[in-house]
């Protein structure tokens, strides 16, 4: 908790400082993060995000995240999206629905990691789930790009999110 704070106050400092420009909001977000003990851990975490809809949303999944801690890791970066190499873009589709697009073609398990690639393509697809649940959302669909010999590996992990907004 302590290490949320900090790191809020973090955020904080730096929308203030650009708040002048009226572009920028402090949100919280999900993100798979790396946790020695228990592999995987979901957290909401504080993203500065600019006034765009849910593609501001969908992008803050895997953006870096460095925790405030008394003790720092090693690592830096927390977020397993980019610490595997996932990249995550999304586009608003005609019906006002939003596609999301999973690339999974430079994913690699970084050494030092006892977690699967698929373990983070599953925490992945759960952040967005969280973020973007059943009721007043768009509906958003994913999509995993891969190279053509694993499509079949990756197409189970496709997921559709409703939402029913206006």
């Amino acid at each position: 908790m302590r290490v949320l704070l900090a790191t809020i106050g973090v955020y904080t400092l730096f929308l203030i400082a650009n708040a002048s420009a009226g572009e920028n909001r402090l949100d919280l977000v999900y993100q798979p993060l790396y946790d020695p003990q228990s592999g995987i851990r979901i957290e909401r975490v504080p993203a500065i995000l600019g006034h765009g809809g849910p593609e501001q949303e969908i992008a803050a999944v895997g953006k870096t995240f460095v925790p405030v801690q008394a003790t720092p890791d090693p690592r830096g970066n927390a977020n397993l999206v980019v610490e595997f190499g996932l990249k995550l873009s999304s586009k608003q589709l005609p019906d006002g629905s939003y596609r999301v697009d999973l690339d999974v073609r430079d994913m690699k398990r970084p050494p030092g990691y006892s977690i699967t690639e698929d373990q983070v393509v599953e925490a992945t697809l759960i952040c967005l789930r969280l973020m973007f649940p059943a009721g007043d959302h768009p509906k958003i669909t994913v999509q995993i790009t891969s190279a053509a010999d694993q499509r079949q590996r990756w197409q189970p992990f496709e997921r559709a999110f409703f939402r029913t907004g206006p």
